[in-house]
């Protein structure tokens, strides 16, 4: 890991204990799936050759008045292929695994508070992972700043990942530097491909909220709150330091921060351009945390 990098240690060392034989099932789902839809291409190429035989038959007098039980067998070829190719996107399906952990009214409920304030924090102009942070030395850099962040944008949504069908919105948190997160009721599925992928206890998650004030050097988003400004080179007193000819004024943006830890090894931290939501979320989530069984 590089200095200052912000990313979650291996699958293998954050999936829970209680989860690995489950998520080695998954593991074997997902491979099942992976193998069914290399035989896609072949049964669409058939399925698109005997429909197009059929389609000519049945546009010749001839050919479907005359040669009726040829014209019966073009028929039959094409439905069966029509039904191969029906049946594996049913085979794929079915290896998807539904997660679920029991749930009482207010775990239920919870979940649907988590699931609100996600939409809202979803909605927000800007979203970002932020992938490392270093210190900054001030006096150096003339710079007020205490923490110079590496950020890349990403989105929020609730497209389960496909290795689970779940009966309930999944919450995806795109990742830039590793695996996407997915949470669920319960569970947190971290998911980077088809070799990577861990499930964690939601208990065993931590979730931190903050509110940072960001030297925003891009365009401040509009649903953002402008606590301040400074300058690309300033003095102690924070006053423009003059012998930089090309010093400029940095608006300072209120954001929110979410920062995902467990004991295991989770470490992902993500910004947001409304703090209010940020917020929102970090509360909901804590609260649905409270409300799952311990073991």
């Amino acid at each position: 890991m590089l200095p200052g990098e912000i990313r979650s240690d291996g699958s293998e060392v954050i999936t829970s204990l209680s989860l690995k034989d489950l998520r080695d099932l998954l593991f074997e789902a997902y491979h099942e799936a992976q193998r069914l839809r290399r035989e896609i291409p072949a049964a669409e190429a058939e399925l698109l050759r005997t429909k197009r035989r059929a389609y000519k038959w049945e546009n010749g007098y001839i050919l479907k008045h005359i040669l009726k039980k040829r014209y019966q067998t073009i028929l039959e070829d094409f439905e069966a292929s029509n039904s191969e190719r029906k049946a594996l996107d049913e085979e794929i399906e079915k290896c998807r695994i539904a997660l679920e952990i029991e749930m009482d009214g207010g775990i239920d409920t919870t979940y649907g508070t988590m699931v609100e304030t996600f939409r809202a924090l979803a909605a927000c102009e800007r979203c970002w992972d932020t992938t490392s942070a270093v210190e900054v030395d001030q006096f150096r850099k003339r710079s007020k700043a205490d923490r110079s962040v590496t950020r890349e944008p990403i989105t929020l949504d609730m497209r389960p990942a496909d290795v689970i069908a779940p009966s309930r919105p999944a919450l995806h948190f795109q990742n830039a530097n590793g695996g996407d997160l997915y949470i669920l009721p319960g569970l947190l599925l971290v998911f980077g491909s088809h070799m990577d992928f861990a499930l964690v206890r939601l208990i065993e998650v931590r979730l931190e909220h903050s509110s940072v004030r960001f030297h925003e050097i891009e365009r401040v988003p509009a649903d953002s709150e402008l606590v301040g400004e400074t300058w690309a080179k300033v003095n102690k007193d924070g006053s423009p330091d003059r012998r930089f000819s090309n010093n400029y004024r940095i608006p300072i943006a209120k954001y929110g921060q979410l920062h995902f830890t467990s004991a295991a090894g989770i470490n992902e931290e993500f910004m947001f351009s409304n703090n209010g939501k940020a917020e929102a979320f970090a509360e909901a989530f804590a609260q649905h945390r409270v409300a799952l069984p311990v073991r």
